[in-house]
């Protein structure tokens, strides 16, 4: 069956405006669920094809406020869906840009009640993007700034009912970010504490 479900293994869902469920898979690409007709469709990596996703691995997914629904990747970076054309922009790393996505394994997207949209990436750190511009401003642990982002591998985002923006770090605790000072409150379990 061609309409039905391209691949068990899950990684992320999320519901656009007019109530379909958009599933990320972990090695089947992007399928799309219509509850009207009960029907999936699918949007693979084709090498032929540079607008179609970057990667079958969808490692996460976010439905921004602008209907616009963004793609994270375990190694191709971040994509843009146009819905219309089925197309996919790629925002991916480049070494000799500093204004370019900090790393293509992307864990986690969410969007704030600004519209900002941020990045938590596997060894990148917390990426926000100026969407105007499209580019990004990286936000990196650095050893020697104790107010800096307490791990570069981000996993989860989130902005609470006061609108504090909370970073959930691998091995680095969990960190509340000052977007004022742009510095990072850190809150870790202490080492010699069972």
């Amino acid at each position: 069956n061609d309409k039905s479900l391209k691949f068990n293994s899950i990684s992320n869902l999320a519901e656009d405006e007019n109530g379909d469920l958009w599933i990320g898979t972990w090695g089947g690409g992007l399928n799309k669920f219509d509850r009207t007709t009960e029907q999936f469709s699918y949007y693979h990596n084709n090498k032929d094809d540079p607008a179609s996703i970057s990667s079958d691995f969808v490692s996460s997914l976010c439905q921004d406020k602008q209907g616009n629904l963004w793609v994270g990747t375990s190694n191709g970076g971040l994509n843009l869906l146009d819905k219309n054309t089925g197309k996919f922009i790629h925002y991916i790393n480049e070494k000799d840009d500093s204004t370019s996505l900090s790393d293509n394994y992307i864990r986690d997207i969410y969007e704030d009640h600004e519209e900002n949209l941020w990045i938590g990436t596997d060894n990148g750190g917390l990426n926000l993007l100026d969407k105007a511009k499209k580019k990004f401003i990286c936000y990196r642990h650095d050893s020697k700034n104790s107010k800096s982002l307490s791990h570069n591998v981000v996993w989860n985002i989130f902005e609470d009912s006061k609108r504090n923006l909370w970073i959930g770090t691998y091995g680095g605790g969990l960190n509340l970010f000052n977007r004022e000072a742009k510095e990072f409150k850190h809150f870790k379990k202490p080492l010699n504490n069972k």
